[in-house]
């Protein structure tokens, strides 16, 4: 599910990974934004960080930090 296989484009789970982080940050900003406050949305892998730069990408957030 972390997009690692090397010489591939495509790599199963991580599509279905990427649409449940981005699902799990929409349901997330209405909860945060009617308490006024900010969330931390941690993702666990090997290589999580392209999982969560996708999931960036997708969810549209005001602000992402991606440590590496």
């Amino acid at each position: 599910m972390d997009g690692d296989v090397a010489g591939t484009d495509y790599c199963l789970g991580f599509s279905s990974a990427v649409s449940k982080a981005t699902k799990m940050i929409t349901e997330l900003r209405t909860c945060l934004g009617s308490h006024e406050r900010f969330g931390v949305l941690e993702e666990f892998g090997r290589n999580s960080g392209f999982t969560a730069l996708y999931t960036a990408f997708a969810s549209k957030p005001d602000r992402v930090l991606i440590p590496r």
